[in-house]
């Protein structure tokens, strides 16, 4: 999900309430999800 956070900065979310990464850095938001995957598909 994409949405402002507190201060108005647009963020990628996790469908718990954790920010992912901010919109403007796409790798982080990518590397994260995927150690989030990785541990799921232990």
């Amino acid at each position: 999900m994409i949405a402002p956070d507190a201060e108005g900065e647009w963020s990628f979310w996790f469908p718990w309430p954790e920010r992912i990464a901010l919109v403007t850095n796409v790798t982080e938001a990518a590397d994260r999800i995927e150690c989030v995957l990785a541990e799921v598909d232990r």
